[in-house]
């Protein structure tokens, strides 16, 4: 009589191959990070590549159109709303640099960690668009502003093309007040 052994669990299953992608956003702590525990875990436990990354997004950070950056053909805004004839740039000069500090405090402690961050300008959906097949991105979910869940919903479709997955996790943001 011949022996059938059980399957492993899903969760024991082997995984895709692409790396695991830390998507640095509005929580650049590393100390008590979960996203980044999580990030890394999950790389060390599938013995995938990990990577950090952080993006300038020029939606948030150069000029823009009036309105909701990530919808600027207002297919998404109320329908009443019409295009009006000057921009603004959602980020001023003392945010931008408190942003810089900040990215390259966290890029030193990453380093010293033996990590480099990559640090880019770009639309994160064109960023994550060039990684391989079966990659995974973590993210802090972001649970207020509407434009930043826009990117979240861009980045996920793009992902989804390649086989590859965005996981949005709380993160500290679960304290959020």
């Amino acid at each position: 009589a011949g022996h059938h052994m059980a399957r492993a669990p899903g969760w024991k299953q082997p995984r895709a191959d692409g790396p695991v992608v830390w998507w640095l956003r509005n929580d650049l702590r590393l100390e008590d990070n979960p996203v980044a525990r999580l990030a890394a875990s999950e790389a060390l436990v599938d013995g995938r590549a990990c990577a950090a990354i952080f993006i300038f997004d020029p939606r948030f950070i150069d000029k823009s159109n009036y309105g909701r950056v990530t919808d600027p053909s207002f297919e998404k805004s109320i329908p009443t709303r019409k295009p009006v004839d000057f921009g603004n740039r959602k980020c001023c000069a003392l945010r931008a640099r408190f942003m810089l500090q900040c990215v390259r405090a966290v890029a030193q402690s990453l380093l010293q960690r033996g990590v480099k961050l990559q640090v880019c300008h770009a639309l994160p959906e064109e960023v994550f668009g060039a990684l391989p097949t079966g990659s995974l991105v973590l993210c802090q979910q972001e649970p207020v502003s509407v434009e930043c869940s826009d990117v979240e919903d861009n980045v996920e479709a793009v992902l989804q093309k390649k086989e590859s997955h965005l996981r949005r996790e709380w993160g500290a943001m679960s304290l959020y007040h």
